[in-house]
């Protein structure tokens, strides 16, 4: 992947507001995950 090395001056931005996004579902995903097995 090239991507890093030919990156305009907003990917830097762009690529922490998605990681953070990801990161943020992967909480809500694993919150969810532990109420169903607390139900369970």
């Amino acid at each position: 992947m090239n991507l890093a090395q030919e990156m305009p001056a907003w990917g830097g931005t762009a690529l922490a507001i998605a990681s953070a996004a990801a990161l943020v579902a992967v909480i809500v995903v694993g919150l969810r995950a532990l109420r169903n097995n607390r139900r369970r």
